[in-house]
């Protein structure tokens, strides 16, 4: 049988994907990159053997050693492990079975910067909010010509930045407050785009396969998130409109025709009832564990797609609009008084997913929080 290796961080992303494979009867095989090597997603019992590495290119090296008779098949759950392993293609390809855009080194790569991905949605017919390039510099950075306030900062490249370092400017005195604290944490480059009014967000995941029916999607509303401006969605519900699943199916269908093959996560904004799209991650989403109770297990569709199997289900959608939560995260919205304790309660037992919780495998949640509480409990003694 075909092993299968997840490479990414020590992140819900990997746990969640390890239990859809493995409880479908696969061997999963976890490549975890972390700053520490006591990982939570290694405590799953749906991972066979797990391997902790500090950083991508390490992970990559190892499993280049591993001989099989049979290809096993490289699935990347972070925008990190997708780059390494697609800027490093042509030694991978002909041993193990990996995603890619028409088998093209570096072509995934050069899509995750964000003012290529914008001139590709342009050239494809896709809404996307007006992005350009800026070079930073300490001498400063003119806004550029056809961008006005509120403006928006984002790192070039997700797997070269975080998340928490996007800033929204509102004036002239924020922005170049902005491009001095980006200097400061050692960017050289990041996009800048209109700040757009958002209706809600839209996060779409799925995988695109050879074989009919060729795209599978989850699409989801984000009803909440933490943090609340530049965070990720802590509390959604599962699409299943089809007017809304529709217009998703259209920027898949653009990917799919561009020729990429493999998992993706899709953002997408709603604008006064118009699709835009924010961003396209080649790999694995995590909010994989929305698909738990309803059993719409696209990874294996892909696996099954790749070994050229029967596949369980030719749905190309969930039917059921189900609600899933990330609790360590949403919690905040209470903590922070922008919601009610009685609301949060209500929510939470209406959940059918949860991002660390699962019957029958909890070793990873208490692991999770165990090391939260240790983090804690050591900044609070030695101040660090």
């Amino acid at each position: 049988m075909n092993k299968i290796l997840i490479i990414g961080g020590d992140h819900h992303n990997g746990l969640n994907l390890a239990r859809i494979i493995g409880k479908n009867g696969y061997d999963v095989i976890a490549y975890v990159v972390a700053d520490h090597s006591d990982s939570f997603v290694a405590k799953s019992r749906y991972i066979k053997q797990a391997y902790v590495f500090e950083t991508y290119k390490d992970a990559y090296n190892e499993i280049k050693k591993m001989k099989c008779n049979e290809k096993p098949i490289l699935i990347p759950y972070s925008d990190g492990a997708e780059m390494e392993l697609d800027l490093r293609l042509s030694e991978f390809e002909s041993d193990f079975i990996c995603p890619s855009i028409n088998q093209i080194q570096g072509e995934i790569a050069r899509l995750m910067d964000k003012k290529n991905q914008y001139e590709w949605a342009c050239a494809h017919g896709i809404r996307m909010a007006f992005s350009e390039e800026i070079k930073l510099s300490e001498q400063g950075c003119d806004l550029p010509e056809g961008i006005n306030f509120p403006v928006i900062l984002k790192p070039a490249v997700s797997a070269l930045g975080q998340k928490g370092d996007i800033v929204i400017c509102n004036d002239i005195t924020a922005y170049n407050q902005a491009i001095q604290m980006l200097l400061e944490k050692q960017y050289e480059r990041v996009v800048i785009q209109p700040y757009l009014k958002v209706d809600y967000e839209i996060d779409v995941f799925g995988c695109i396969c050879k074989n009919a029916p060729h795209i599978y999607l989850v699409p989801t509303k984000t009803l909440r998130q933490w943090p609340p401006l530049k965070g990720t969605n802590s509390f959604s519900q599962i699409i299943v409109n089809q007017d809304l699943v529709n217009r998703c199916k259209e920027v898949i269908m653009a990917l799919k025709s561009y020729g990429f093959y493999g998992l993706y996560d899709i953002e997408l904004l709603v604008v006064d009832g118009k699709i835009y799209l924010n961003e396209i991650n080649f790999r694995n989403s995590g909010d994989d564990y929305m698909v738990l109770s309803q059993e719409f297990y696209y990874p294996v569709y892909w696996i099954q797609d790749v070994l050229g199997q029967k596949r369980d289900t030719l749905e190309s959608n969930p039917s059921v609009d189900s609600f899933a939560m990330t609790p360590v995260a949403d919690i905040m919205n209470v903590r922070t008084h922008r919601l009610g304790v009685v609301r949060w309660l209500k929510d939470f037992c209406k959940t059918k997913d949860y991002a660390l919780w699962l019957f029958g495998d909890n070793k990873p949640m208490l692991a999770y929080y165990a090391n939260r509480l240790k983090k804690s409990l050591k900044k609070r003694i030695f101040g660090r």
